[in-house]
């Protein structure tokens, strides 16, 4: 408690995290009707579903429409017609982001303020009781650390001052508003029996309106009386699809052509206005603000067009082959360009059918296939124009100028994956137990790589087709039936795969003078530098190898004894290159070598199994991760010494096991004020990213079937369900499916995936 201008407050402890988020509730309802004749058939279905989120303001409601019309028209003309819409409303926290790191970010906010001080400003009851002040509208008087309001007479909050999320959600909205409608028509045109022409056309339009405000009474928009932006995105998506379609059968010649051609165009409009000073918070539009300071608009094309064909044979459906060519053409590069030419070609042998097979007393072998194809597939995903330079216009007193603004590169073309299978399937025991064996090698050539250029420039680089990478793995699915009779039906399933990746080309000019280079991945938040090499593995970290701490509990760290002579000598950094050799020990994270680990899971799959006893049904579903490693940053933020930037913070109990003098057996470096160098980054912080998560589960009920026709029904089934239920990892808190790379928002700031049970009763005329 302390006295301020004669009046009393207390500073008690609030619980973050129990105030940040609360239980949500979700509903979600669905009809379809569907019906026809022999001519004419058709589908309907509306959905309606609504979400309060588990944070405050925080929801989702959406509505679904669908129909579906199938009319054979003739002998020879069959038309289908479908039309969709969907209209979402979504809003959600202002504060909260998968990649910032600062104090406006809820998640981040929550986890790492220290627990001692309060999310509300209280005063003294009449009765001597603390009790929470409330502001001029009656709502909760939010603590937000300053001297001058919330901590009079004290030092402020030394965490972020000026700075709660709860408070400023309270005041501020973001709203997303989507409308979708979706219209496609086909045709099929039978020209003779073994003839067909087909036409698929489509068209989609997309309207996104967004609303971002923020209050003018407090956070970060209180300076300038509140503040506002707003957009409009409108998307026109078109796609045209023609095939010619033989198809006959010759004895025991089964013979499949096709060609066809195909057509796509994007067209984007948006429109974006930013505004602050506000009128009053009851009118969150653009004409309510007295600063519109910024206004911006584009339109955006892309288009791609592809001719292709496709080749099907099969003997006595015991011989298959397969063999495709497709020739595509984006907008995304220049004219000389622009074209690109795709293969491919399969076959498969079902063994099983062969005589030889059968010969030997193989019946419990119901299907054995074995197949093997190679192809290759194109890839444009860049921005558009990027072969071109590119301009923006600046204002220059009353008029717009040109300013130069990014380099073109009109010898770009698509980047072409060749893929390699080769597998096997079996169904075996009267299919009740089946699998299939899957290795793969892709190739990816020409890789669209951003190509970083010095900064004096005035540009950060461009785009190029510049390194080749080549990915194997493995893939095993089994599944079968343990109980298979007429009331009783257990089965379950299983997968594995595994996968590898290399580098097998890569800019000459950044792996010439030490063989490869480290760089971060700048799009993904606090990634480590990764080690590219010419025929190295792809995702190798380059860490400096923590050793423990000395007998003055200081971090130890290894060191390369040629790495660092040349790093003593001015021919190198110490990240220049990896270390090989473990030669000497270091307390001076600046001169630790950084050595390479590989990042990539061992394997990872799921599982799942469903039972069936009488009118019960249970079903779960798991998936998993083996191996791997993810640099967790969460868990380093908090182990940090205190510093003066970082009093108030946080900190893991795990620092109460720090060496001392009477505990040296810790490999924990001593607890001292103001040393930056207590969380280098290092192995020590390397976690392995194996995980187990419960995904789903479903427990029903279905009615007997008399029961429900004397209702005049055909179904009645009801259900629980559950999604996200339990996740295990190396570190409580911490995701590695965000990413293998060592993010810093695995798990820390994000809005990690919500544990979710729905009761549901569905109903069938």
């Amino acid at each position: 408690m302390y006295e301020y201008n004669g009046k009393k407050f207390y500073i008690l402890p609030d619980n973050w995290k129990d105030a940040a988020y609360r239980h949500g509730f979700r509903q979600e309802y669905n009809v379809n009707i569907s019906g026809g004749d022999s001519k004419i058939s058709y589908y309907s279905s509306i959905g309606y579903l609504k979400e309060k989120g588990v944070l405050e303001n925080s929801g989702y409601e959406r509505f679904t429409a669908r129909l579906k019309a199938d009319y054979q028209a003739t002998d020879w003309l069959h038309l289908l017609a479908n039309a969709s819409y969907v209209h979402a409303d979504r809003e959600s926290n202002p504060n909260l982001s998968n990649t910032n790191s600062n104090a406006s970010n809820l998640g981040y906010f929550t986890q790492y303020i220290s627990p001692i001080y309060p999310i509300y400003v209280r005063t003294i009851d009449a009765n001597g009781n603390p009790v929470i002040a409330t502001d001029r509208f009656g709502h909760p008087q939010y603590d937000f650390g300053v001297p001058a309001t919330n901590f009079q007479g004290l030092n402020g909050r030394p965490f972020s001052q000026t700075g709660n999320p709860l408070g400023s959600n309270r005041y501020n909205k973001v709203n997303d508003i989507l409308d979708q409608l979706q219209g496609q028509l086909n045709f099929d045109i039978t020209f003779t029996p073994w003839l067909k022409f087909n036409s698929t056309n489509s068209i989609t339009l997309i309207l996104s309106r967004f609303s971002h405000y923020e209050n003018p009474f407090i956070g970060n928009a209180a300076a300038t009386n509140g503040s506002i932006d707003k957009y409009t995105d409108v998307s026109y998506r078109w796609n045209y699809v023609q095939t010619l379609n033989a198809h006959k059968v010759f004895g025991l010649h089964d013979v499949q052509l096709m060609i066809g051609h195909e057509w796509y165009k994007m067209n984007k409009n948006f429109l974006e206005a930013l505004a602050r000073g506000g009128f009053s918070p009851a009118i969150q539009e653009i004409n309510a603000f007295a600063d519109r300071y910024n206004s911006y608009s584009y339109q955006r094309n892309y288009n791609v067009e592809g001719y292709f064909a496709n080749f099907l044979y099969n003997f006595d459906q015991k011989y298959f082959a397969q063999a495709s060519y497709r020739r595509d053409a984006s907008s995304r590069f220049a004219k000389k360009n622009r074209w690109g030419d795709f293969w491919s070609i399969g076959g498969a042998w079902i063994i099983s059918k062969e005589k030889f097979f059968q010969n030997l007393n193989t019946k419990w072998v119901d299907n054995l296939k074995l197949k093997a194809s190679i192809g290759q597939q194109g890839n444009d995903g860049i921005p558009n124009f990027n072969y071109i330079d590119m301009y923006t216009l600046v204002r220059g007193g009353q008029s717009m100028l040109p300013s130069f603004s990014g380099i073109g590169n009109p010898k770009i073309t698509w980047e072409t994956t060749t893929n390699f299978n080769l597998g096997l399937e079996f169904n075996l025991f009267q299919n009740r137990l089946n699998g299939e064996f899957n290795f793969y090698n892709k190739k990816t050539t020409d890789m669209l790589f951003w190509l970083s250029v010095p900064e004096s420039m005035g540009v950060r680089g461009y785009y190029g087709n510049l390194g080749d990478i080549r990915n194997t793995g493995v893939e095993f699915t089994l599944n079968g039936d343990i109980i298979r009779t007429k009331n009783i039906v257990w089965s379950a399933s299983a997968n594995i795969s595994h996968n590898r990746a290399k580098a097998l080309k890569l800019d000459p000019v950044k792996t010439a003078q030490y063989g490869g280079f480290s760089q971060a991945d700048v799009n993904a938040g606090f990634n480590v530098p990764m080690w590219y090499a010419e025929g190295q593995p792809l995702y190798n970290a380059m860490l400096a190898d923590y050793a423990g701490v000395n007998d003055k509990g200081l971090p130890q760290y290894w060191v390369d004894e040629d790495i660092y002579n040349d790093y003593k000598a001015g021919k190198m950094s110490v990240s220049s290159k990896p270390g090989t050799k473990h030669s000497f020990l270091t307390t001076d994270w600046r001169e630790a070598t950084k050595y390479t680990h590989q990042m990539l899971p061992v394997a990872n799959g799921g599982f799942t199994t469903s039972l069936r006893v009488y009118d019960f049904d249970v079903n779960l579903i798991f998936d998993y991760q083996i191996g791997g490693k993810i640099y967790d940053f969460g868990y380093a933020g908090l182990m940090g010494n205190v510093t003066t930037k970082s009093e108030g913070y946080n900190l893991s109990k795990d620092i109460l096991k720090a060496w001392t003098p009477d505990n040296t057996s810790s490999d924990i470096p001593r607890f001292m004020y103001t040393d930056q160098d207590m969380t280098a980054q290092s192995t020590r912080f390397l976690t392995s990213a194996r995980y187990l998560n419960f995904q789903s589960f479903t427990v029903g009920y279905s009615v007997p079937a008399k029961i429900a026709r004397a209702l005049m029904l055909s179904k009645i089934r009801i259900y629980v369900q559950g999604q996200n239920l339990c996740f295990w990892s190396a570190r409580k808190g911490l995701d590695p499916r965000y990413s293998f790379q060592g993010t810093s928002h695995a798990g820390i700031n994000a809005y990690a995936p919500v544990r979710t049970i729905m009761g549901g009763l569905q109903l069938s005329f």
